[in-house]
């Protein structure tokens, strides 16, 4: 027979039983190969993604950035200081002068709020700013006392900046609130007035 015409015989296959001991190991090979080239795709990944962060890492800050940041984060934590302020009777008018006197500080490497310290916080002015309160005044002046003092003339409190009427408002300066000298002359008076709202905190 001419050699083009003899028909090509295909390879031979060995096809090997699925329970076979030896079939058993070929899958078992093929399944390790492919998770070995699976893991060292991921590692490769892995070691792309920590290099990209050491290099953000190093990278300067923003100024501009951090300063937003600490913006906003200070817009969130006096919307909570807030609150509690006024669950706690702050009056309206106080919240800003008790924001800034309370000695509240803010951990710009967290944004978790602790509402627990706030609080805590918040009773502890109240016993050192009473006037900033609805209630609880420590230090009120007995009625006697508040009349008689109405009539007499600014003390020697008056140069380190007296309370003065303005459109009838008493009208203190923030610095002034935290001078014990003028706060010594001044509180029963100032805590009358804050109970009738009736005090102007001005800068």
């Amino acid at each position: 027979m001419p050699r083009e015409q003899q028909q090509e015989i295909p390879p031979q296959i060995a096809v090997l039983p699925q329970d076979s001991a030896a079939g058993q190991v070929i899958r078992a090979e093929t399944k390790r190969r492919m998770i070995k080239e699976r893991y060292t795709q991921l590692k490769a990944d892995y070691d792309a993604m920590k290099r990209e962060m050491a290099v953000l890492k190093a990278r300067p800050v923003d100024p501009t950035v951090e300063s937003l940041r600490a913006e906003l984060l200070e817009i969130k934590h006096r919307k909570v200081f807030d609150r509690l302020a006024s669950e706690a009777k702050v009056r309206t008018v106080a919240l800003d002068n008790l924001w800034k006197t309370s000695g509240y500080t803010i951990d710009q490497n967290s944004d978790v709020i602790n509402e627990d310290a706030i609080k805590a916080l918040i009773a502890e002015q109240k016993q050192k700013q009473p006037y900033l309160f609805d209630s609880g005044g420590v230090g009120d002046a007995p009625a006697a006392e508040t009349k008689a003092e109405s009539n007499l003339e600014p003390g020697p409190g008056n140069s380190r900046g007296g309370l003065v009427r303005d459109a009838g408002k008493f009208r203190v300066m923030r610095r002034q609130l935290r001078d014990p000298a003028f706060m010594q002359l001044n509180q029963s008076r100032l805590n009358e007035e804050w109970k009738k709202d009736n005090v102007e905190i001005i800068d």
